[in-house]
């Protein structure tokens, strides 16, 4: 009951020191699980399993932080954004926010499962006409091959 009206506001009070340290505890705390979005700072949405550790790292805002930050000063928006093995989708969304414009990011991931969140972090935030979400894989070599998934 109390974690959605805690989560919101932490998400809302960007500018408050520690918000994200204090947003981890209060998920172990709630022990809070399953789906839940991620409201970044740069205006995006990202739909994350809590039950998993990677995931819970973009949820929190934690993943790739500095990689994202060499994007946003090296993408943009002009031109293609190419994201090969796009997970959920986190780079090709944080692009696609930058650009906002119709066919400037493709996204690539052949993992069936993972195909279908990183499409539903596309439709949450309303970014179809900006992404092109790809199922396949990217080889040196054309052919077929087996995704091993563990």
């Amino acid at each position: 009951m109390w974690f959605p009206i805690l989560e919101k506001l932490l998400f809302r009070c960007r500018f408050l020191p520690g918000r994200i340290g204090l947003l981890g505890k209060c998920v172990d705390f709630f022990k809070i699980r399953g789906l839940r979005t991620s409201h970044w700072p740069q205006g995006f949405l990202m739909e994350c399993n809590l039950d998993l550790s990677f995931e819970r790292a973009i949820y929190l805002g934690l993943y790739d932080r500095e990689e994202l930050d060499v994007v946003a000063d090296l993408y943009t928006g002009a031109g293609l954004f190419l994201d090969c093995g796009a997970n959920l989708g986190i780079y090709s969304i944080f692009a696609a926010n930058q650009a906002r414009r119709p066919g400037s990011v493709i996204g690539i991931e052949p993992n069936p499962v993972i195909f279908n969140r990183f499409q539903r972090n596309i439709q949450i935030n309303r970014f179809e006409d900006y992404v092109d979400a790809r199922q396949a894989a990217i080889s040196s070599a054309p052919g077929h091959a087996t995704l091993a998934i563990p």
